[in-house]
């Protein structure tokens, strides 16, 4: 597995790296570090030899800072750290797809012009969309989603379901029925996710899961 942290020297940017360290550890493969300088910005704005200056010294650290993050955190994990300058996304995408990425980790920052990956994007923190039915079958993944939230600092979207289409229009009772259960395990879920500090959003929709 390879994953690729667009780093900007940002907190966040900094978090993903520690979670991207950690899934490899989990799964194995290596992290793809990519760091990008954005040399355009000194000369649309006219900007002063000075302020660029700065700014790259400023990034110098903030890679520093990643080779401590990864020293510390990285316990053997294979970290291929990559500095470029150009446009960010451009890199990032040339770069996912260059180094044969399975999925991006970034910040939502480059959300838009990621869409064209050829892989999946995750965006931290960002949305845990999690489908809840009728049952106590999301209970089976309480502590996985527990763990992934708190990691990501994302918000976790519990989606009640109710297939209303496997039903006949005489089996409205039935529907009924099924509406209420599913309702009572979203807020059930949720209720659990708030006692371990994770911040939910509950929805109830009528149709097909996908």
């Amino acid at each position: 597995m390879k994953i690729l942290v667009a780093y900007d020297g940002t907190l966040q940017s900094k978090k993903n790296l520690r979670y991207g360290l950690e899934k490899i550890r989990e799964k194995g493969g290596n992290v793809i570090l990519l760091h990008v300088f954005q040399g355009s910005l000194f000369i649309d704005y006219d900007s002063t030899p000075e302020a660029e200056g700065i700014a790259r010294r400023e990034s110098l650290k903030s890679l520093d800072d990643a080779r401590h993050i990864i020293e510390e955190a990285g316990n053997g994990v294979r970290v291929k750290i990559i500095e470029e300058e150009g446009q960010p996304e451009e890199e990032i995408l040339k770069y996912a797809d260059s180094e044969n990425a399975d999925i991006i980790l970034s910040t939502p920052r480059y959300r838009k012009k990621l869409k064209n990956a050829h892989c999946p994007v995750s965006i931290i923190p960002g949305n845990v969309l999690v489908p809840v039915d009728n049952t106590d079958s999301v209970m089976t993944v309480l502590d996985l989603l527990v763990k992934e939230a708190r990691a990501t600092e994302s918000q976790v979207i519990l989606a009640g379901i109710v297939p209303i289409h496997i039903y006949g229009k005489w089996e409205k009772k039935e529907i009924e029925t099924i509406k209420k259960e599913t309702s009572l395990r979203v807020k059930k879920t949720g209720k659990l996710l708030s006692d371990y500090g994770i911040e939910s959003k509950e929805i109830l929709r009528s149709g097909y899961p996908d």
